[in-house]
């Protein structure tokens, strides 16, 4: 999957997505949409670790 297939889908569907493509396909797909988010906004976006106790993560915009 790639970064613009997954951005057709609401972010409602990313966590049965995330299930579906697996961890590591994951990881890739928030690390290229935090490098994107990055470029656009021109502020710092903050990864956590893509999969918590809660199930995956998405970036998150730092706030300064």
């Amino acid at each position: 999957m790639t970064l613009d297939e997954l951005l057709k889908f609401p972010i409602s569907e990313w966590p049965d997505l995330s299930r579906r493509v697996g961890q590591q396909e994951w990881d890739r797909l928030m690390s290229e949409l935090a490098t994107r988010l990055q470029d656009d906004l021109g502020t710092e976006v903050e990864t956590r670790s893509p999969w918590d106790r809660d199930g995956p993560c998405i970036p998150e915009i730092l706030e300064e």
